[in-house]
């Protein structure tokens, strides 16, 4: 995975706010961020300016506010930007629905879609349409090679559809509307399914966040590939040599152990957390903008090294690598480098 596409997945969690103590003063410094999908596309924003907090609770408050304002905004432009999105596929940019699973590619320059090997399509397509004040971006879903000029055509519109607007009305009036329209949105983060016996759990989510209306669609979506996912790895946790493999001497009944879990999902397991952590290991693989993440609870003394590869062989094994995902991401490292 290319530094560009790490530091992309990092922007998707629901607030970025990376919190640096200082020895011996309470004080705090972040950066707002956040990624809101649509069936059309995934909008991205990062400001480029950190800011310095006296402690959690202002740093929080900071977060929560801007995150409210981003979220005013896309269901703002959010109409008008799936409709730009449709005229220009109407006028034949070979543009589809936003596929989270697929891997993004970031151009230097629109003519660099030209470099892309044709067999890498369908893959997302990053358009830049940062400013002053954040780095902003449009991640489209490629169905066939575009050409530079619709790139060019396409970024200018949205970029200017997504330009922040100054708010002249801060009345009560305009707040509590505002609040009825994030309260109707019901943004929520992780958007995931899972699956737990007792020999490992398994989930499958993204948390870039979607608007309730939009969520079906997601959930079905991640419901199809845990589907497809578990009977394989089914099949390798019964095979006999599954423990020596894993390079553990047992493996503990694992529910018992998240339903304890003071952080877990609604009736499932909450996956987040250090990759060894108590009774538990977690090893995570990436696809596109949705994570496969693999829990297990090993007893006795392991390598980490090796059962976290064999987990994480266990879950490419399964289906969440392919040559098409690979071709994509070789493709993007490639054009990554060739910039530096």
């Amino acid at each position: 995975m290319s530094c560009d596409m790490w530091r992309m997945k990092l922007r998707t969690a629901v607030v970025v706010a990376l919190i640096c103590w200082f020895t011996g003063a309470a004080e705090a410094s972040g950066a707002y961020g956040n990624s809101l999908a649509s069936p059309s596309f995934r909008y991205s924003y990062v400001e480029n300016v950190r800011k310095m907090f006296v402690d959690e609770d202002q740093s929080r408050g900071y977060m929560a506010s801007h995150d409210r304002d981003l979220k005013l905004r896309f269901l703002d432009f959010q109409a008008r930007a799936e409709k730009a999105i449709a005229d220009a596929r109407k006028a034949g940019t070979p543009v589809g629905p936003y596929d989270l699973f697929l891997p993004a590619v970031r151009l230097r320059k629109p003519a660099d879609v030209t470099k892309l090997d044709r067999k890498a399509f369908p893959l997302n397509l990053v358009l830049e349409v940062s400013d002053d004040r954040a780095t902003a971006s449009f991640e489209l879903t490629a169905t066939k090679p575009w050409t530079p000029a619709q790139i060019t055509s396409l970024t200018t519109t949205l970029g200017k559809i997504a330009r922040p607007a100054a708010v002249t009305d801060d009345s009560e009036d305009r707040a509590k509307r505002d609040q009825a329209l994030l309260d109707a949105a019901a943004f929520v983060s992780p958007i995931a399914v899972t699956y737990v016996d007792d020999r490992f759990g398994l989930y499958v989510g993204t948390v870039t966040e979607v608007a309730s209306k939009d969520r079906a669609g997601v959930v079905a979506a991640l419901q199809a590939t845990l589907d497809k996912l578990v009977p394989a790895v089914r099949t390798s946790f019964a095979s006999q040599d599954a423990t020596s493999r894993l390079g553990v001497t047992a493996l503990k009944p694992l529910k018992p152990l998240i339903d304890k879990h003071p952080q877990k999902l609604p009736g499932a397991f909450h996956p987040w957390g250090p990759l060894v952590s108590g009774d538990l290991v977690r090893t995570s693989v990436s696809m596109g903008n949705v994570d496969a993440i693999l829990m297990i609870a090993p007893t006795g003394k392991y390598d980490w090294a090796k059962v976290s590869g064999a987990m994480s062989t266990i879950l490419r094994d399964a289906g969440t690598a392919d040559a098409h995902r690979s071709l994509v991401e070789q493709e993007a490292d490639r054009l990554g480098s060739e910039g530096r």
